[in-house]
């Protein structure tokens, strides 16, 4: 997809590390409560690595974001969804906006039910999900920290929440 200089394309290893320099610091702090003494680089690099899929969203060249689906089982319903932000998202909040509620579309037309954890703490992942229609779900804390699991349903027939 190409739009306005936006490239969402296949992540590529080198992703992870161009990322892990321009990480927003609520993805920072997030990754250090979740995964505490884990390079943020090489974390990204994991993420991807046990995805189904991952995608890499680029403006103007540079690495903007980075997200995956890891389907744990064979069968199932659920899928979980991972999604880390550099601070180039914020030069496009609405065409990454489009391209993140593109993927749900796209990842829940293969499972009914998507799930991603996010920091109780960053405002502005608890109002992406929000918006993107997941519902909060099961509370679980890390390293002290409170993270919240939230779920999309899509309904039957394919339409969605």
């Amino acid at each position: 997809m190409r739009k306005n200089n936006i490239v969402l394309r296949k992540f590529l290893p080198p992703d992870a590390r161009e990322l892990a320099r321009t990480l927003r610091a609520e993805d920072r702090r997030e990754l250090a409560a979740s995964h505490p003494g884990r390079e943020p680089g090489a974390l990204i690099g994991q993420f991807a690595q046990v995805s189904r899929c991952a995608f890499t969203l680029l403006h103007w060249g540079k690495v903007a974001a980075v997200c995956g689906i890891v389907a744990p089982c064979l069968l199932g319903a659920r899928a979980q969804v991972w999604l880390l932000t550099g601070e180039e998202v914020e030069e496009i909040p609405k065409s990454f906006f489009a391209c993140m509620r593109g993927l749900v579309v796209h990842f829940s037309g293969e499972y009914p039910e998507l799930a991603v954890w996010v920091d109780s703490r960053y405002a502005r992942a608890l109002r992406l999900v929000k918006r993107l229609n997941f519902s909060a779900g099961r509370i679980l804390m890390a390293s002290g920290v409170t993270f919240i699991e939230f779920i999309f349903r899509r309904k039957k027939y394919g339409r969605s929440h």
